[in-house]
């Protein structure tokens, strides 16, 4: 008998660590959702849907003329809850995809922010979000996915019809369906790098997306005639100039940009950061999260490794360039 309770324990106590297991890798995915996912809308006019995403509290939307009609100036948006706001179209760039609404409520509307695309290499994570086959008309529920950029190529012919863009184009491995054009991808720190496009290769079971960074400066033209504060230039993010690689024992700064924060404050390439504002940093993925919530002007405190010794710096984070 006694065995036999202790064989139950041991089972128990696997399944339990298991369980830990199981939630400590989906937790990232669910924080996603939870953020970005109230910022997602079904997007409907000229006969057309798709979906979109809200970029700024006053409710800017963008999304794509197909997802909304080519010539279409009234739209329909509807966000989780069945709440449906009629929108304008504040401006479009049709060869590129893009339609910038602005949705006739004051708000404040749930917004996540644009990110850097050109940051988004093969191999990172991805997220890609839409109005799935209708699920948020239908089921009152965004759609997630989630993936890696399988790819960076330009696109120079239509795959599927009434897609016009033609250009460099973020491929995605995370499932994209009908319906979800015009959604985000967003990288992992939940900012909107591309907008999904239905110019996209059926057979090969992947999506694209339009990077975000060939649209910024047609949403700030589009904008700007709005009044909206809406960061949209690639120096919208805080910015600390080092280029890093992981190792087992911390992140080795592989590259110091020239007049960057990291250089005027006496980071060297070579420098194996073990902490960042005192927490330990031994992935890229822990030193994003730690960047996250913070902002151009913010201080940040590395420690580091250098030569067997380690040293502390402090800086002030600035606005990414365009290099």
């Amino acid at each position: 008998m006694k065995r036999s309770l202790a064989g139950i324990a041991w089972i128990l106590l696997l399944a339990a660590r298991a369980a830990a297991q199981e939630d400590e890798f989906s937790r990232p995915h669910t924080r996603m959702y939870k953020e970005v996912a109230p910022a997602v809308v079904f997007v409907k006019g000229g006969g057309q849907v798709g979906s979109g995403v809200v970029i700024d509290k006053s409710g800017i939307v963008l999304t794509s003329p197909t997802a909304c009609g080519v010539s279409t100036q009234t739209v329909t948006v509807r966000t989780r809850g069945h709440v449906e706001y009629s929108a304008r179209v504040l401006g479009r760039v049709n060869e590129k995809e893009l339609v910038v609404l602005k949705i006739d409520s004051e708000g404040p509307h749930p917004f996540v922010e644009l990110g850097d695309s050109d940051s988004a290499r093969v191999g990172q994570i991805s997220y890609a979000f839409g109005d799935s086959f209708g699920s948020i008309q239908t089921d009152d529920q965004v759609a997630m996915s989630v993936g890696i950029v399988s790819g960076r190529y330009e696109i120079s012919k239509e795959r599927l019809p009434g897609a016009q863009y033609r250009g460099p184009v973020l491929e995605v491995s995370a499932a994209v369906n009908q319906n979800q054009d015009g959604g985000p991808v967003v990288d992992r720190t939940g900012r909107v790098v591309g907008l999904l496009s239905l110019n996209y290769d059926d057979s090969k079971f992947t999506g694209i997306a339009v990077p975000i960074n060939v649209l910024k400066s047609d949403i700030e033209r589009i904008v700007k005639r709005t009044g909206a504060d809406v960061d949209v230039s690639p120096a919208g993010e805080p910015w600390v100039g080092i280029e890093l690689d992981e190792t087992d024992d911390g992140l080795v700064v592989q590259r110091v940009y020239a007049k960057s924060p990291a250089e005027r404050s006496g980071v060297r390439k070579g420098d194996l950061v073990r902490r960042a504002n005192g927490r330990k940093t031994l992935t890229t993925k822990t030193f994003a999260e730690t960047l996250r919530p913070l902002r151009p002007g913010d201080a940040l405190s590395l420690r580091v490794l250098r030569e067997g010794r380690e040293i502390d710096v402090d800086l002030k984070l600035g606005k990414k360039p365009v290099y």
